[in-house]
């Protein structure tokens, strides 16, 4: 039997991640987003305006802007989890979807945060990871499933205004 080496781990959770987010590393050879650059959350986000951002599907329905707040706060519990907090007992899930609507100087700074906060989750899983420790890899493996669930959900959103 091969085993799976820390690296092997560490690059595979690494492209997955970068499709969600950015979009594909190889876009000949996607695993689950478009196959071009600049489809994953981010490059879909940097192509809505705020009134689109901020433009509910219905009365009571969601928006672009709720959804990428909300991305940007899970991503920022597992920023924090990675620096050695716990940042989970008083995590505020119901209140990340708080955002609604968006100035266009508020969407720029959302999209801005969201971006850093990815950032800094590749570059936390690009040193040496514990992937023994136990929420690592489960939480790593579904911040790439969250951020693959909300692009879709995003672009659904996007599809349907």
């Amino acid at each position: 039997m091969k085993t799976i080496t820390s690296d092997l781990l560490r690059d595979a959770v690494l492209t997955l991640l970068q499709e969600a987010y950015v979009g594909p590393e190889n876009p000949e050879m996607p695993w689950f987003a478009d196959n071009a650059p600049e489809t994953g959350v981010l490059g879909t986000l940097d192509a809505v305006s705020f009134e689109q951002a901020g433009t509910p599907l219905g009365s009571d329905g969601t928006t672009v802007a709720a959804h990428t707040a909300h991305l940007r706060f899970a991503l920022s519990l597992a920023n924090r989890a990675f620096r050695g907090e716990n940042p989970y007992p008083d995590a505020d899930w119901e209140g990340s979807w708080a955002t609604r609507s968006v100035t266009q100087t508020e969407w720029d700074q959302l999209r801005s945060d969201l971006r850093d906060e990815y950032t800094r989750l590749r570059e936390a899983l690009s040193g040496e990871v514990p992937w023994d420790a136990p929420m690592v890899l489960p939480g790593t493996l579904g911040q790439i499933a969250h951020g693959a669930w909300h692009l879709g959900a995003i672009r659904t959103l996007l599809e349907m205004l």
